[in-house]
């Protein structure tokens, strides 16, 4: 399956893991990331796509996907299901104080304020990605925090 990476809002296209990991490479080592990957998907077809594109909308439609941000020496793993839930990876190993914070910029300058126990070396953030790119699931070697989305998926 081919894959897309958005890297600080720039997408790219990925196919082999080697050129996923030069990218990933490549971003670890700013002082700040923001990076997306998901599967390749059909835009929206038919009436709906010409619906959309008459009124400026875009036609993709983005079902799961893995969004990680780093920053400095540490990082957030977020997985998305194909209706848009979220699942916060948990860093089980974190003892640190349940009220504490961790802020990350994202790609538009925004902050982006996460508890410290969703925080991760960037080391297991690229290969939490690594594995949802060769296996198309969540790691099951990382805990969760599940979010469910507003969305309500088309039947």
């Amino acid at each position: 399956m081919d894959y897309f990476i958005e890297i600080q809002g720039k997408r790219k296209s990925v196919r082999t893991i080697e050129e996923l990991e030069h990218h990933l490479e490549k971003s670890r080592h700013r002082e700040s990331s923001d990076i997306f990957l998901f599967p390749k998907f059909e835009g929206r077809k038919g009436f709906e796509g010409f619906l959309y594109k008459a009124l400026g909308l875009s036609t993709e439609v983005i079902g799961e996907g893995v969004s990680i941000l780093i920053r400095d020496n540490r990082s957030t793993i977020i997985f998305l299901d194909e209706d848009h839930n979220e699942y916060r990876a948990i860093n089980s190993e974190y003892t640190g104080p349940s009220t504490a914070k961790a802020e990350f910029i994202i790609d538009t300058g925004e902050r982006s304020i996460h508890p410290a126990d969703e925080c991760f070396s960037p080391d297991i953030a690229i290969k939490a990605v690594l594995y949802f790119f060769q296996y198309g699931k969540r790691p099951d070697w990382l805990g969760y925090r599940e979010s469910k989305s507003r969305r309500r998926r088309k039947t």
